[in-house]
């Protein structure tokens, strides 16, 4: 019995053809599988919560704790308080944020 059905075709493609073909076939299935909203530098941490501390905010955004509430005391980040003393910031805005940094 023959490996192939009676009714395929063997195609001979150059090595440098059949690269740029898989090149282009994984390009279209990446721009498929990520959202288009999301360049591929942006700075997304999809597990965190949509509030965050202060300490997730800094590694976010590659910058200190006292950056970060540098950042909140000139308006750049708004804080929410969680309880009486937690301090949480929007995790979006902070991304945001992280993109214009």
């Amino acid at each position: 019995m023959s490996r192939f059905p009676l009714s395929s075709t063997l195609v001979v493609v150059p090595a440098d053809q059949l690269s740029l073909l898989i090149d282009n076939a994984v390009s279209a299935a990446l721009q498929k599988a990520l959202p288009a909203s999301t360049p591929a530098n942006e700075p997304e941490q999809p597990h965190l919560p949509a509030l965050i501390t202060r300490h997730q905010a800094a590694s976010l955004l590659s910058v200190s704790l006292s950056t970060v509430d540098n950042y909140i005391n000139d308006g750049l980040l708004e804080k929410k308080r969680v309880g009486v003393r937690a301090v949480r910031l929007d995790r979006t805005q902070v991304e945001k944020l992280a993109r214009k940094v």
